[in-house]
């Protein structure tokens, strides 16, 4: 956008997505179809037999951007989003540069491991809550630091980034 932001998906395509009576399965580059990309959301549609749905990577405006900017981000990341499922049972995964902490536990969506409240946070909560969608790095599954933003300086650090699962595979993640 005029020389700013922009999101990439990178899939690495010698990894096997698993294993069919013991021989690994490999995604291939036409088992992908961009369906919506702009500088700030790309929506690529993955169909093989061992894994289906949506692959999304997002970028949300900063703290510092106007409310209403930042709310109208929000409404047409969650529309697009929604407009891009085949059905509404489509598995959706999103790498989400959210620049917003996770505020109090909402289980199932955000685990005990939860943040402060950010004025981005109830924007991001929304998502999660409309499209039933949860924060693996907030449950017990998640090991280590929780920090994805460091400040130049090096005094600050907080969790502004996330991988997003649906709500009812949460019971399948074993690490994050």
């Amino acid at each position: 956008d005029r020389g700013h932001h922009g999101v990439e998906l990178w899939v690495n395509l010698r990894c096997p997505v698993g294993f069919l009576d013991n021989e690994p399965q490999y995604l291939k580059r036409q088992d992908f179809v961009v369906v919506h990309a702009k500088p700030r959301v790309l929506i690529v549609r993955v169909q093989h037999p061992l894994m289906m749905g949506l692959l999304v990577v997002a970028h949300g405006p900063q703290s510092g951007c106007p409310r209403s900017e930042r709310e109208d981000w929000w409404t047409q990341f969650s529309q697009t989003l929604g407009q891009s499922k085949l059905t509404s049972k489509e598995i959706v995964f999103c790498m989400l540069d959210a620049n917003a902490a996770t505020g109090p536990r909402a289980f199932p969506h955000v685990g005990d491991h939860d943040d402060e409240v950010t004025v981005n946070t109830n924007l991001m909560r929304d998502f999660l809550f409309s499209h039933d969608l949860c924060l693996p790095a907030s449950h017990p599954v998640h090991q280590g630091s929780s920090a994805t933003w460091f400040s130049p300086d090096g005094r600050h650090e907080c969790r502004i980034d996330y991988v997003v699962v649906p709500c009812d595979l949460l019971p399948y993640c074993t690490f994050s």
